[in-house]
């Protein structure tokens, strides 16, 4: 089981308060690298370590089993490819092309050599996540996309797996669940040899409608019942969420399977997010429950899952803990939600029920 808090400092700490609030002693830990329009190589290759990697190593070498899953970012600056605004490559514009040919080997050659130097080289790292949405610099668009996208990819691994002390360095090609595509995934995928896990990130959130709810699923109108809330729960799982021929997880899960890898879930939450972009179900025990039950379902192979435990302001609440005075969004949602996945009080060291790795 792991958990995104933030970043470094407040993640860290906000790991150990989310862990006691579950009875556990070991929640894997999740961070990212910056991205976007301020980000630089000099944040992907690890230059900048000393405030970034130390703490983590030290929370790594605190405690047995714990990991720390890292998101990578393949491209630096803003989503329109125009690249780092400062630093190495300042001003120059970045693409999977370029990352294709090699050109950019060198930063994380280097990320290969600080992850080792930190004794965090046994991270799971998520390389250029959610590269099907449209939203990051390394986004995938078209076929053509797609085929640099996995050549880059197997640039990075190959590069990094040829610095020693990286035999336990994995690699997660993950994908935002839901997210139609206009070319086959497989297009995407670097191959079996350069992969180690399928990750699906999965937020209860969609802009679909029906037949039953022609204005869209959600979010549930002002002054709706209890009904006609938990009948929009149910077909946003069951219409969405979940269902294969709208890319949601089953569709993942089964891509994996075909695969023979493991499935991780990186990030997974409720949303609300600030009118009028609001398309989360909000406070939706359903949702909780379904995803306990997906995850603990062997047939599934979930090798881990983390709570996006986060408020993320303009992108919108997620937080489910009671580990601060901070209000909860979703209190009949973090009622269940620490019931599902907490330990007995006096049984830290057992196995959760079937939730955990």
């Amino acid at each position: 089981m792991g958990v995104y808090e933030g970043c470094v400092g407040p993640g860290i700490e906000g790991n150990e308060r989310y862990a006691l609030w579950l009875h556990r002693t070991n929640v894997w830990g999740h961070d990212t690298l910056p991205f976007g329009p301020e980000s630089t190589w000099d944040h992907v290759s690890g230059k900048w370590q000393d405030w970034f990697y130390e703490p983590w190593s030290k929370w790594i070498q605190a405690a047995p089993g714990r990991r720390l899953v890292l998101s990578v970012p393949l491209l630096p600056g803003p989503p329109d490819g125009s690249g780092p605004r400062t630093g190495d490559g300042g001003g120059k514009p970045v693409s999977l092309v370029q990352g294709a040919s090699g050109a950019y080997n060198e930063y994380f050659r280097e990320l290969a050599r600080t992850l080792v130097a930190g004794q965090l080289g046994n991270s799971i790292l998520r390389l250029g996540w959610e590269w099907n949405g449209n939203w990051y610099a390394w986004k995938v668009l078209n076929s053509e996309d797609a085929h640099h996208f996995a050549a880059y990819w197997r640039q990075i691994v190959n590069t990094m797996r040829s610095v020693p002390g990286t035999e336990n360095l994995t690699f997660d090609w993950n994908v935002t669940s839901g997210f139609p595509m206009a070319f086959d995934p497989m297009e995407a995928y670097p191959g079996n040899a350069f992969v180690d896990y399928i990750g699906i990130d999965v937020y209860d959130q969609t802009w679909m409608s029906s037949a039953k709810f022609p204005k869209g699923v959600y979010p549930p109108p002002p002054g709706a019942g209890e009904q006609e809330i938990a009948a929009r729960h149910e077909a946003a799982w069951s219409q969405a969420i979940a269902a294969a021929s709208a890319w949601g997880i089953d569709y993942w899960q089964a891509f994996a399977d075909r695969h023979g890898k493991p499935l991780t879930i990186p990030e997974w939450g409720l949303i609300q997010r600030p009118e009028p972009n609001n398309r989360g179900g909000s406070d939706n025990p359903y949702f909780i429950q379904r995803m306990f039950e997906y995850i603990q379902d062997p047939d599934h192979h979930v090798y881990f899952a983390s709570y996006f435990d986060f408020d993320a302001q303009s992108e919108g609440n997620s937080r489910i803990s009671g580990v601060d005075s901070k209000p909860i969004a979703f209190p009949k949602s973090s009622q269940l939600y620490r019931a599902l996945f907490e330990l007995p009080a006096s049984s830290e060291s057992q196995a959760p029920k079937k939730a955990e790795d």
